[in-house]
């Protein structure tokens, strides 16, 4: 059988341990890995369907496509001389780390590429970031090619689905919908605030007539295990920053927060009378 990631099992009053009858991993063997025929078909199978806002406008896009429509390569220090990417990235840094040298953008300067900056993200305000790498993660059993779970990225975190808790459309083809502008996946359709009360950033989903069908345009860029079979594209070992970075000017609401009363901020009981101020003094 097989046991879920988080399967625990507790035990009282017995100094002797019940083994866990399962399948155990001793060893890496990835001969039940698919191959890429495999991959394709599989993906064929189950390649969801994301559905945007209504009143979205800035809808997703091929890499190269990014990097042919304006996308440059900008250094700390020589900001005036951004370098343009090649369709495959394959000017773009390899490896390293994220050290804040270098970051792609688009132009702000050239009157020929603006049309291109307002097609992939307009002026920013807060919570209106640059974008994030959003994705759907398929978790399928290698023993029968089965759908048991899908995850939905929000942001910098997201949730795991069974697949008995999924929308399906046209058979197999588990649903997403994606946030207004932000592109965070959710697997129904709502407003989602993102913070930890009622006050957050507005997360808006909703079906409509724009709709991404996954499995009808794909390209397999990364399975280390079939070693030469498939080679990633150079973009993809672009470890820096995929846009820049703001700061947001937040001095207006810092003034609103601190003409806010005290009681705003919580509550105490109050002092006995011989402590107030008009006890010995007039009132004021």
């Amino acid at each position: 059988m097989g046991v879920c990631v988080g399967t625990f099992v507790a035990q009282n009053g017995n100094s002797t341990p019940t083994s866990v009858a399962c399948l155990k991993k001793v060893s890496s063997n990835l001969s039940c890995m698919p191959n890429l025929n495999q991959i394709q078909a599989i993906f064929q199978a189950y390649s969801p369907r994301i559905y945007f806002h209504p009143d979205e406008e800035y809808l997703s896009s091929s890499v190269s496509w990014f990097f042919n429509n304006g996308a440059l390569l900008y250094k700390k220090g020589e900001e005036s001389n951004p370098v343009p990417v090649e369709p495959t990235g394959s000017n773009l840094l390899q490896g390293g780390s994220n050290d804040g040298e270098y970051w792609l953008d688009l132009p702000v300067d050239k009157k020929p590429k603006r049309e291109s900056r307002k097609e992939i993200y307009k002026k920013l305000r807060i919570g209106e970031h640059v974008g994030d790498w959003e994705h759907l993660t398929l978790r399928i059993s290698n023993f029968n090619g089965e759908l048991w779970s899908v995850y939905f990225s929000q942001h910098s975190g997201g949730s795991w689905f069974n697949a008995s808790e999924l929308e399906f459309e046209n058979g197999n083809k588990a649903v997403c919908y994606a946030s207004l502008h932000g592109h965070a996946m959710y697997s129904k359709p709502g407003l989602v605030l993102q913070g930890s009360s009622r006050i957050g950033i507005r997360n808006d989903t909703s079906k409509s007539k724009i709709v991404l069908d996954t499995g009808a345009r794909f390209s397999v860029v990364a399975a280390e295990y079939l070693g030469t079979a498939i080679i990633e594209p150079p973009w993809l070992n672009y470890l820096r920053k995929w846009g820049p970075t703001v700061s947001y000017d937040v001095s207006v609401f810092q003034k609103f927060v601190k003409s806010l009363p005290n009681e705003v901020f919580g509550e105490e009981g109050p002092t006995g009378p011989k402590l107030k101020r008009n006890w010995i003094g007039d009132e004021v």
